[in-house]
């Protein structure tokens, strides 16, 4: 009998702690998501990043999430074989 209701005492407080995490998409929730995160984090780590520019961001073009970098009046110019981006300083135009 006290190891059924430790059972079902554990099982209500696990309901209420995924209770407590937010629904961000149908059927996803924000522990869910912050674990999908992470592992994209760690895989964008391991990759080499593909970047291009937009005006005065940089944006990732490989990873899956979608990632940018602000570099203001910086021109990029290139990659170095790791994938950073090289970049030159824009002259004022007269």
């Amino acid at each position: 009998m006290q190891k059924e209701q430790k059972n079902n005492t554990t099982e209500i407080r696990e309901e209420k702690e995924e209770q407590q995490f937010e629904t961000v998409e149908p059927g996803v929730s924000t522990r869910e998501l912050d674990r999908i995160r992470t592992e994209a984090h760690e895989k964008a780590k391991a990759t080499r990043h593909t970047w291009r520019q937009k005006g005065f961001w940089i944006i990732c073009k490989s990873c899956e999430f979608h990632h940018a970098a602000f570099v203001g009046s910086k021109n990029m110019i290139g990659e170095k074989e790791d994938g950073t981006p090289i970049f030159a300083i824009l002259d004022k135009v007269s």
